[in-house]
């Protein structure tokens, strides 16, 4: 068996911007000005009815990126990377430094302490590009909550996509679970929430090389 691994980048012009990412395509946010392709998952604001309830306690802000000292974000991530048992996250400071004047920063507050960050490109497309929280209290679900705020920010913005990036392995089963949910699956915007789930599930199961001659047909 012969295996060629390519990957695969566009050059997107400004005219075509807003284009792309309708056809699967979103800005590499480390390998600029490069875009890449993969199983992309949006929201469909317009399925949004903007209405979410939030925990009391839970307070957030949205801030310029260079408006707090990343000193304060650190140890959020530091936790966040540990809990996650990452160990080749690419660091949140990495994902700053392309275009921060198209980027906001989201801060999440459990009463007056800082418990969990967001980043967002703001232009030209709205992306939830990284979440990092300190799990003090994982019942609070601050992820799925901020997620809602982020949804809810793009759509008083008249925003009509919110765009999560990649979906796979079962870490991303959870995008799945809010009202607009589609994903890309190369050639169009797919909104079965079912094969979805299948295909993450099975890109974690995959062991060895050999099993990758099987996925063109569970496609």
């Amino acid at each position: 068996m012969d295996v060629s691994f390519s990957n695969v980048w566009a050059e997107v012009n400004h005219d075509e911007l807003t284009y792309a990412p309708t056809m699967g395509w979103l800005p590499d946010e480390w390998d600029p000005p490069k875009w890449f392709t993969g199983r992309q998952v949006r929201l469909d604001l317009r399925q949004f009815n903007g209405k979410h309830k939030y925990p009391r306690n839970l307070h957030y802000a949205l801030i310029e990126v260079g408006q707090i000292s990343y000193s304060r974000l650190d140890r959020i991530w530091d936790n966040y990377i540990e809990s996650r048992r990452y160990t080749d996250h690419l660091e949140y400071h990495r994902t700053l430094e392309y275009q921060p004047e198209h980027k906001r920063l989201v801060l999440v507050y459990d009463r007056q302490k800082i418990v969990a960050f967001s980043i967002l490109r703001i232009w030209p497309i709205f992306v939830s590009l990284q979440f990092a929280w300190n799990y003090h209290e994982p019942k609070l679900s601050v992820g799925r909550h901020t997620q809602y705020y982020e949804m809810s920010y793009a759509k008083t913005h008249n925003i009509k996509y919110n765009y999560l990036c990649p979906g796979y392995e079962t870490n991303c089963i959870w995008k799945s679970n809010f009202p607009g949910f589609q994903w890309w699956d190369g050639s169009k915007w797919q909104t079965d929430k079912e094969r979805y789930e299948r295909l993450c599930e099975r890109d974690s199961q995959l062991r060895n090389i050999f099993e990758l001659d099987n996925i063109s047909t569970e496609i």
